[in-house]
């Protein structure tokens, strides 16, 4: 390949003069483009591009794999004569090979003619139409945004989990001094930040699946992204792996930070996996002059690794949406689908250049903004020193803590006339971790799993508040939070939910919610919207 020997971690330097033409589809199928698509007795749908030769049968060394038992395992190939044009061949089959319906031994192939292998096995001989593999690979996205909205809620259940267990556990470990240790308090900085993007990330799915205008994109510092997953790489990838890095900050494009962390983390993920015994990943960022074609000014990540590299049909369908070559558990087949629709939707593209034997080099071009990177998300606090607590301890939270230490929770005392907050979530998981997180604050806590266990605890005692998730068992959130506010209009009712939207939220609160929490949200929205309300901890309990 032609990757420049400039990968040590030397100076940056700076690309200039890099002229890549517009990509424009051709009107002409290029020689050599044909492709066998499967029509059935195998995965429908399936192409392979033919080379050389191409052979079709049941055997697991084949180009095209079919499933249909009737083809043979090597049942017929199709070879590239010099000329250019193609030949079908039957390979001696059990139940022969036809040609548009024509039992054939050999023949010449054209572009459109069916072969049928077999009784069932059927193939259709095609060129790419740019246009028409644009509209499928949107019709794939779209089917993985609405796959994503359907299992948002369960997600973000564990999410929502995940962040309160990890907060109450930090402020256990700073409790009992555990965080003065540098590798333990790194070590929930990093859990925290993989935490918070995924969150944003679940909402960023959520939105894109319900086609939804997200947050408008920020300035962001590829550089300082970069910084981010490569902490997190070193981490996981373990001894085997060597990563070098060549970037400075300055590096800025509009983009949601979230998204390009994406992009970066698929692509060193990616690159993980391809060197299985080891190998070096090398991430580079630089400046690029007119690399989209237009003239303008482009920043391009690029993320190489020494792995096995792709054959050439490999390579074509790598961003393909559901296409893997690892092993079944082993991957979706998502995430360089991801990696190309997210690039594409910041005004950018995705490339990549591979050989077998000799590894993988992604490249992704991105405009750059003029501006100035929005600061880094106070979240992250990667300055703070070893013994500083992660962003679940704010100011507000020290106190509560500093009063919990003389509270009368500390003698197992709580005054009786605290009224509890009533946490009404059908997820078991979830009502221990948010009990656990409104006890470590000072709150008293009930639990309910459903609607109407929910209205049989309001009717014996009136909560100080109520958390109410939309969607449960047995009766409807919404149905809830009617009947919650029949039996007590200025019952403060703050409502849960993995499906979040603004026209959602604003329904709710014409029917009386005080608050909508969208999950998975951390401590800090939590107390911030019950102080709002006035709902106080019992160690502030008048």
């Amino acid at each position: 390949m032609s990757e420049p020997a400039t990968w040590s971690e030397e100076a940056e330097r700076t690309t200039s003069g890099v002229i890549v033409p517009p990509q424009t589809a051709p009107s002409v199928p290029p020689p050599g483009s044909e492709q066998v698509v499967v029509a059935s007795g195998g995965p429908v749908g399936a192409s392979q591009t033919i080379g050389d030769r191409c052979r079709i049968g049941r055997a697991p060394g084949c180009e095209v794999v079919l499933r249909d038992t009737a083809v043979s395992r090597e049942h017929a190939v199709i070879v590239r004569q010099a000329d250019g044009s193609l030949v079908i061949e039957d390979l001696a089959s059990r139940n022969g090979t036809w040609l548009n319906g024509r039992r054939v031994q050999r023949a010449v192939l054209s572009t459109g003619d069916r072969v049928q292998l077999g009784p069932r096995a059927m193939l259709s001989i095609s060129v790419p139409d740019p246009v028409h593999e644009r509209r499928l690979a949107r019709q794939r996205m779209e089917a993985v945004g609405r796959l994503a909205t359907r299992v948002a809620h369960d997600y973000n259940n564990l999410m929502g989990a995940a962040l309160a267990t990890s907060e109450h556990l930090a402020l256990e470990l700073e409790r009992v001094g555990a965080l003065r240790h540098g590798e333990v308090g790194e070590c929930m900085r990093d859990l925290r930040l993989v935490l918070e993007r995924a969150r944003e990330l679940t909402h960023a799915i959520g939105s894109q699946g319900r086609r939804e205008a997200a947050r408008r994109p920020a300035p962001v510092d590829v550089g300082e992204v970069c910084d981010e997953v490569l902490r997190l790489c070193r981490r996981t990838f373990g001894g085997d792996i060597q990563v070098r890095r060549r970037w400075h900050a300055g590096h800025v494009v509009r983009a949601h930070r979230t998204e390009l962390h994406q992009i970066v983390l698929n692509l060193c993920l990616n690159a993980r996996d391809a060197m299985p015994e080891g190998g070096t990943l090398r991430i580079a960022v630089e400046a690029a002059r007119g690399a989209l074609g237009d003239g303008t000014e482009g920043v391009l990540v690029r993320v190489a690794d020494t792995g096995a590299g792709m054959s050439e049909s490999v390579r074509r369908r790598v961003f393909e949406p559901f296409f893997t070559t690892k092993a079944d558990g082993r991957g979706s087949g998502l995430g360089l689908a991801t990696v190309k629709e997210l690039a594409e939707g910041m005004g950018g593209r995705v490339e990549v250049e591979s050989e077998p034997g000799r590894g993988s080099v992604f490249r992704v071009w991105l405009p750059a903004c003029s501006e100035r990177a929005a600061p880094r998300p106070e979240r992250v606090e990667a300055r703070r020193t070893s013994a500083a607590l992660p962003r679940a301890v704010t100011e507000e939270q020290a106190a509560v803590r500093e009063e919990r230490r003389t509270s009368p929770r500390e003698s197992g005392t709580l005054p009786k006339e605290a009224a509890p907050i009533l946490v009404v979530d059908d997820q078991v998981l979830v009502q221990r971790c948010l009990a656990r997180l409104l006890t470590g604050a000072g709150h008293r806590v009930e639990t309910a799993s459903d609607g109407r266990e929910a209205l049989a605890r309001v009717k014996a005692s009136r909560p100080a508040a109520v958390l109410l998730d939309l969607d449960l068992p047995v009766m409807r959130g919404d149905a809830v939070l009617e009947a919650l506010l029949e039996l007590d209009p200025t019952l403060p009712v703050i409502t849960m939910s993995g499906h979040f939207g603004p026209d959602r939220e604003a329904a709710l609160r014409r029917a009386g919610a005080r608050g909508h929490l969208a999950k998975p949200f951390d401590a800090g929205s939590l107390r911030a919207l019950l102080a709002e309300l006035d709902v106080q901890p019992v160690a502030r309990a008048r």
